[in-house]
């Protein structure tokens, strides 16, 4: 939900300094280290005066082709990758024309664009070297707010003034923009704080009186400031309350608040046992009495943000299940807008309203509702990636569930399938004619579809399959098997299915557990399952089903869990990615990779993430960001892996050192793969972005 979303990316992702530019390269001196280190380079301090940055043209984003790459990507040219394209401008929940309808800005993951009103022509780009959440600008233009993390960056005439180190949920400007209103997290503190944006001085804090301060607004004439958390509150600017509505039941409270133009009215966003919408009137004295109540079609779905356009006729409200225009004075639906649920942006003239969101940006006409512009289609945080067999596609899936085709070479979208949003996993057959991957659980039971892609027509349902753990490596080499998790008598099991007529070949249970890794060797006689809560690999027969080994994993302190496995392209090693607490000390445990030989179980290496880094998991991470963040170069001599602080680290596979560092990613690199011929490796992250690396000229 919208008022979660910085806090929730708190405790799954770890920011870095990082620049989004397509013009950063990385560095091409070898490490000598035989760790789990990254380059110092991709994290830094910023200063209070730091500067921002312009691109002069257009970071390469879909429809721009791939350069070609150099020599294929080996041990001994590895420590020459570089950039050679990023995809997409990354996640974005928030957007506002500015006040003289110049520009429309966008808050992505990557940084703050500026486009053309006009036409939605790029116009500059502002990178603060983080990942931007949220945006707001003051009603005289002149000053902009941005917040990451753990920062509320102040910006005048594009150059970041000075930043206010705090965990901001929401904001707002005064109507005279001298006053910049936080709702801050702080531990178990919960307060709003009021700013002197031109002195740079806090001028007052006090407590919200409840958790998360989701919603902060100014009210037209500057006399009020409403809030939102558990409950809607209306303050005089000394902190003292005038009214209060709530709390809500069952965890409900309120996630937007918007005031009409004329400041008569007061729409709320929110989570209730009803989500009914309410639209309060406001008196002289800033208390509430209740003017419409707006009944969304779907009883079960919660507001989430809530916007009056500047003329005063219309309200934008974001749903759970989409955005939808609504008449404020007839109380009805206009239109649905879109199925994202962005923090919406009008334009002055409140001819045009803007929705961000991980369908990409529409521009819609609030006459009539009707879209007239689309653009940076397809961003969301990536979870799984895949480069087809043929290295004409690329596969990405997001974190709700999207899955998306791309051109290879183009990045153009070739068709989009609906997935599974806790479990994204898909994988290739060998000769690219078949996509598989685990349905959605509404729609498809959560059962394993097989899309034939040469004409893009629905193959199969694998029926009682779910397809927990499916990768590029779940099909042989062959083609003639799929690997998929299962049921037998509502038992997990293992399924391997003969893919010349999907017929279920083979099956047996396995023991009780989350599965989150499950693949064939290349030559189809093995298969490697892994658990998210268990610390072991089970190595089984294919032919019959019995075990051939259990690769057993150690912590220094308490237990070890695994995250993912991946053969090598021999079929003679086996690499995984795994967790261990090496002191009673340590705040996070560290991620370990180990090279196990496959056949007797023999740990050939290990390596440990350094002491002091603290760039592996977080707490709470889901096993899920792991799975795809490993993946061989098709010779074998290197592997690859996604890093938490959104750097790829690429390995020599014979004795485990480190060769580069590829830093780039603003957010937890979840994804890595190799293309078919070697020359290209592409990395997703949680910032909505493909990068595709290739040894430089």
């Amino acid at each position: 939900m919208k008022r979660y979303w910085p806090i929730l990316l708190g405790l799954t992702l770890m920011l870095t300094g990082c620049s989004g530019s397509v013009a950063a390269t990385s560095s091409k001196v070898p490490t000598k280290e035989a760790s789990l280190t990254a380059n110092p380079s991709a994290t830094g301090t910023l200063s209070p005066t730091a500067t921002a940055t312009h691109v002069p043209i257009t970071p390469a984003a879909l429809g721009t082709h791939l350069p070609k790459a150099g020599a294929m990507i080996s041990s001994e040219n590895a420590n020459q990758l570089g950039l050679l394209a990023r995809w997409g401008n990354g996640n974005s929940k928030s957007a506002q024309y500015t006040p003289d309808g110049q520009y429309l800005v966008v808050a992505y993951s990557t940084g703050l664009y500026f486009y053309n009103a006009s036409d939605f022509s790029f116009a500059k780009f502002v990178d603060l070297h983080t990942a931007i959440f949220d945006l707001v600008i003051s009603p005289n233009g002149k000053t902009m707010v941005a917040t990451s993390l753990d920062k509320a960056f102040i910006i005048e005439n594009d150059i970041s003034v000075f930043f206010i180190k705090t965990n901001v949920i929401s904001m707002a400007f005064s109507p005279d923009s001298q006053t910049l209103a936080l709702g801050v997290h702080q531990g178990n503190n919960d307060n709003i704080q009021l700013w002197d944006v031109g002195n740079r001085k806090m001028i007052r804090e006090f407590s919200s009186g409840g958790d998360w301060v989701s919603a902060v607004v100014f009210s037209p004439d500057g006399k009020f400031l409403a809030s939102g958390n558990n409950f809607t509150q209306i303050w005089n600017l000394d902190g003292t309350v005038v009214d209060r509505h709530g709390p809500y039941v069952s965890g409900g409270g309120t996630f937007d608040l918007s005031f009409s133009p004329d400041g008569s009215l007061l729409a709320e966003a929110g989570y209730t046992s009803t989500n009914i919408i309410h639209v309060w009137r406001v008196l002289e004295n800033g208390r509430l009495v209740i003017y419409r109540n707006l009944v969304p079609r779907d009883r079960y779905a919660s507001s989430r943000t809530v916007s009056f356009s500047p003329n005063g006729k219309y309200l934008a409200i974001g749903m759970s299940d989409g955005t939808y225009l609504w008449d404020i004075n007839l109380g009805v639906i206009i239109r649905k807008l879109s199925t994202d649920d962005g923090k919406v942006g009008w334009s002055p003239d409140s001819k045009f309203l803007v929705v961000p969101g991980e369908t990409g940006m529409q521009v819609f006409e609030s006459r009539d509702g009707l879209p007239i512009k689309t653009f940076n289609v397809l961003t969301g945080p990536i979870q799984t990636l895949a480069w087809s067999p043929t290295g004409n596609q690329i596969a990405r899936g997001t974190v709700d569930g999207g899955i998306a085709l791309f051109g290879a070479q183009t990045g153009d979208l070739i068709a989009t399938y609906g997935g599974d949003s806790l479990r994204n996993h898909f994988a290739f057959s060998p000769d690219g004619k078949f996509f598989a991957f685990k349905g959605g659980s509404h729609n498809d039971g959560g059962n394993v579809k097989i899309i034939h892609l040469q004409d893009n027509n629905f193959q199969q349902i694998l029926k009682d399959s779910y397809g927990t753990g499916m990768t590029g490596e779940s099909f042989s080499d062959d083609g003639a098997y799929l690997v998929t998790s299962g049921f037998i008598d509502g038992i997990d099991a293992i399924q391997i299915w003969k893919t010349s007529n999907w017929s279920l070949y083979r099956s047996w249970k396995v023991p009780d557990g989350l599965i989150n890794g499950l693949i064939l060797s290349p030559d189809g006689q093995t298969v490697a399952l892994s658990y998210s809560d268990h610390d072991s690999i089970l190595l089984f027969h294919s032919a019959d089903g019995s075990k051939m080994q259990e690769l057993a994993f150690t912590s220094p302190v308490g237990r070890s869990f695994v995250y993912g496995a991946s053969f090598s392209p021999d079929g003679q090693t086996l690499l995984s990615v795994s967790s261990a607490y090496f002191s009673k000390q340590e705040e996070r445990h560290r991620l370990v990779l180990k090279l196990w030989r496959v056949s007797t179980g023999e740990q050939v290496y290990s390596i440990d993430d350094t002491p002091g880094r603290k760039i592996s998991a977080p707490l709470f991470e889901d096993a899920r960001d792991r799975l795809n963040s490993i993946a061989w170069s098709p010779s074998g001599e290197c592997f690859a892996i996604g890093m938490s602080d959104g750097s790829i680290q690429v390995y020599r596979a014979s004795d485990g050192e480190l060769i580069q560092t590829l830093a780039g990613h603003i957010l937890r690199a979840t994804a890595v793969a190799f293309s078919p011929d070697g020359h290209y490796l592409a990395s997703g992250s949680l910032d909505g972005t493909i990068r595709i690396w290739g040894v430089l000229p």
